[in-house]
């Protein structure tokens, strides 16, 4: 440790003793320091930022509203965790404080990791995860086939970050006949959401794309939290071009990865399974042109094989043989055909006979005919049920006349009885209690009428001694 001093030129000179270092003596002494002073910790915090090693050791961030610490968990103390950790989970950590000498800062060296719940990013993930996939944004029946080989591909992603790099040096690199299209959109941020979704719509209103991948590179779950935006998604699902999502890294999973036709884990592998590799396809082209020579020599071979059969068969050796058994098996399709036609013209003729029957019988004068016949004789059975009606209503009218002539009122007057009709009460009088004495009458007789006034009303009794005392007289 070298030390030296500094002396002011101020009126009030002063001796001012200042400490040298260099930087790995100050980190080591920062490291002494806080190592003694702060042994052992428990820290709870929201992950962001977590990633694995290919050593198998951890790294990631805790962080609270205002700060943020970097942590290590080394792979012996990683796999006694009993849960998956993912970003936005909130966790308790407990380890040692330390200062990573390489690059100045401080970290937890993580011993124990447990779950003290989700962080609100992370909750409103799997909140809208849960709500796209209700409505069936994530169907497999919605999502689009990846065009094989397809010459337009369109870029949403930021003009200036590794993601595009890695998509054109990767698609160049395979299949360098294909034209990218990029629209540059913030990818990180509040503005990042409408941008996106304006580039995937702007792509869909120029159709001028076959395919288009939207995505960037790794990061937290806030760096990344654009693609978990609801109208990203939504536009995704809606767009009629098919769409890609390369989103991070291999660990990483946004909304957009489940919505989108097919989900890259990374934008290189976007860019891999977007085209075909060149070299692989010559190859496969080379490999089918050696299978089709080898298809057409075996099959040249067969049929050189079949000529030189074919030239050996005794027809080539007699071919006037070979024509008069043609001939003889002409002569016997010849005699069968005919039997066959004359079989078929006499059914022919035989159906034709009936039709001609039929044809007869539906002839329009033998219907004419027919129905003259028919009106012929339902004409006499009318005039016949007419007359018979007819006198059968003139007997019964004769009935009616007669009994109506014996219901007549004059016939009964005829026949000395008379009406006697009450003055008073206008009506027909047929009982002698209806009339007082001095009561004036009508008396219709058969011919005549005559006016009378009730001078006497007699029983039945006095009208029968009556009745016989004036047949007395006049015997």
């Amino acid at each position: 440790m070298k030390n030296f001093y500094f002396d002011d030129t101020s009126e009030n000179k002063q001796e001012e003793k200042v400490h040298r270092f260099t930087v790995s003596e100050l980190t080591l002494k920062v490291k002494s320091i806080l190592e003694m002073e702060i042994d052992r910790v428990e820290v709870e915090g929201e992950l962001s930022n977590f990633r694995i090693s290919p050593s198998g050791h951890t790294y990631f961030c805790l962080k609270d509203e205002s700060a943020l610490i970097n942590c290590v968990m080394f792979r012996n103390a990683f796999s006694k965790a009993d849960f998956s950790p993912k970003d936005g989970m909130s966790v308790v950590v407990k380890g040692r404080i330390s200062v990573y000498e390489l690059r100045g800062y401080y970290q937890i060296i993580v011993e124990k990791m447990e779950e003290a719940g989700l962080g609100e990013l992370y909750k409103k993930f799997i909140q809208l995860k849960n709500k796209l996939e209700k409505e069936g944004l994530f169907d497999e029946k919605y999502k689009k086939k990846i065009p094989y080989m397809p010459t337009k591909i369109g870029v949403v992603t930021s003009p200036t970050g590794a993601a595009i790099k890695d998509i054109i040096n990767v698609i160049n690199r395979r299949f360098a006949n294909c034209h990218i299209f990029l629209f540059p959109s913030r990818v990180q941020g509040d503005e990042a959401p409408a941008e996106i979704i304006h580039g995937i719509k702007m792509f869909n209103k120029l159709k001028n794309v076959e395919v288009i991948i939207v995505g960037r590179g790794g990061g937290s779950l806030e760096d990344l939290w654009a693609f978990n935006d609801e109208g990203v998604a939504r536009a995704i699902f809606k767009s009629e071009i098919p769409i890609i999502s390369a989103v991070g890294h291999e660990r990483d999973f946004t909304i957009a990865d489940f919505v989108a036709d097919l989900r890259a884990p990374t934008p290189s592998a976007a860019a891999e399974l977007v085209v075909q590799n060149a070299d692989e396809l010559f190859k496969k082209i080379s490999s089918y042109n050696n299978r089709l020579n080898n298809v057409m020599k075996s099959s040249m071979n067969l049929y050189k094989a079949n000529l030189s059969q074919l030239t050996n068969n005794f027809v080539f050796k007699r071919p006037f043989e070979r024509i008069l058994q043609l001939q003889q098996r002409i002569d016997d399709h010849n005699m069968s055909l005919n039997q066959s036609l004359n079989a078929i013209v006499t059914d022919y003729k035989h159906r034709l006979n009936n039709l001609s029957v039929k044809i007869l019988s539906l002839s329009p004068l033998n219907i004419i005919r027919n129905k003259l016949e028919n009106l012929f004789h339902i004409n006499e059975r009318l005039s016949l049920s007419i007359n018979n009606l007819t006198n059968s209503k003139k007997q019964n009218l004769k009935t009616l006349i007669a009994k109506l002539y014996a219901l007549n009122p004059k016939a009964i007057l005829s026949r000395g009885y008379s009406i006697f009709i009450s003055k008073k009460k206008k009506k027909a009088i047929t009982d002698s209690k209806d009339v007082r004495i001095k009561d004036f009458a009508n008396v219709i007789f058969n011919k005549g009428e005559i006016e009378v006034m009730v001078s006497n009303i007699l029983n039945s009794q006095q009208m029968f001694e009556f009745i016989n005392e004036t047949d007395d007289n006049e015997t």
